[in-house]
């Protein structure tokens, strides 16, 4: 009988998948528990030939589809997939050898709960004990209850029955970011409670160039407006920085106003005030894809 099912979606990230479903097989949990399924969004990189042909000791599902996005992936893992429970992670995060035994210690320990683990934030995938950060930024108390905001589904499993019934992740979310917050503030309003367990590790390989953040914080302005129109809740707003404070703050910051093009030369290269910079340029473009989504919203509700 399979009780866990790993539910990874992947687009052309072969050479680290691989390397992923390795550290699968060297898992102390029984093997014939275990599933993974990969749902490929189209890969051109041969990860269709490599998932063919190797040789796993765990039971494996591989799907191809067409590639609609991170969340329709995953969403289609969670409802092919066998096991009692889910386990949520990404196609370049590798796992320690303890993880799935310990997700599974933690769900029997916590029925009806979700388990989120360790997630390390690492600069190499070749020495994973070294020089790693917890996600979180700070790390939690053994088995502390988490906020939604903690929610971090790199390293989280829960019942599939649960997930499925929740409605699983919102397809509607198709910029960066904020699909997994919207799930666990949904499944919060549900009752289910999360808890962290330190030992369920797992270790995260993905650098973003400066250029390309900027992007992510666009796509995450527009999702965070998304989320929040979701639910009438002052406080969410408040908490996704989606209130009159910011606009007023941003507006008088306008994107291409002098002072935010000093910020965006001083953050791509070295000064005392660099890590300022570009934090002030991250939170002006999060505040810009906040305005384009509100922009949208409105237009669409006329």
């Amino acid at each position: 009988m399979i009780e866990m099912s790993v539910v990874i979606g992947t687009y052309n990230q072969r050479a680290v998948l691989e390397r992923v479903l390795a550290s699968f097989a060297v898992q102390t949990y029984p093997k014939e528990r275990l599933e993974v399924v990969v749902v490929d969004s189209n890969s051109q990189d041969g990860t269709d030939d490599m998932c063919a042909h190797a040789q796993f000791p765990f039971i494996m599902q591989y799907i191809r589809k067409e590639n609609t996005g991170k969340v329709s992936a995953r969403n289609l893992g969670i409802l092919q997939a066998r096991g009692e429970f889910i386990f949520l992670t990404d196609g370049d995060v590798l796992a320690h050898p303890r993880l799935i035994e310990e997700h599974v210690n933690g769900l029997r320990r916590y029925p009806g709960a979700s388990i989120v683990g360790r997630q390390m934030i690492v600069p190499s995938l070749d020495d994973l004990e070294q020089n790693g950060t917890i996600c979180f930024g700070r790390d939690k108390r053994p088995w502390q209850r988490l906020p939604w905001t903690a929610y971090v589904t790199g390293n989280a499993s829960l019942s599939r029955m649960d997930l499925i019934e929740a409605g699983m992740f919102d397809e509607r979310f198709t910029d960066y970011g904020y699909e997994d917050y919207e799930l666990g503030y949904r499944l919060t309003l549900r009752g289910m409670p999360f808890f962290y367990h330190p030992n369920a590790v797992n270790y995260h390989y993905h650098p973003v160039p400066f250029a390309d953040e900027c992007v992510r914080k666009l796509g995450a302005g527009r999702a965070a407006v998304r989320f929040a129109s979701k639910y009438h809740s002052w406080l969410l707003h408040l908490r996704l920085g989606i209130h009159p404070v910011n606009r007023l703050l941003y507006g008088l910051l306008p994107p291409n106003g002098w002072l935010m093009r000093k910020f965006r030369d001083i953050a791509i290269r070295r000064s005392p005030w660099q890590r300022f910079a570009q934090h002030m340029t991250l939170e002006s473009n999060f505040q810009q894809g906040i305005r384009e989504e509100l922009t949208a919203l409105n237009k669409r509700q006329q």
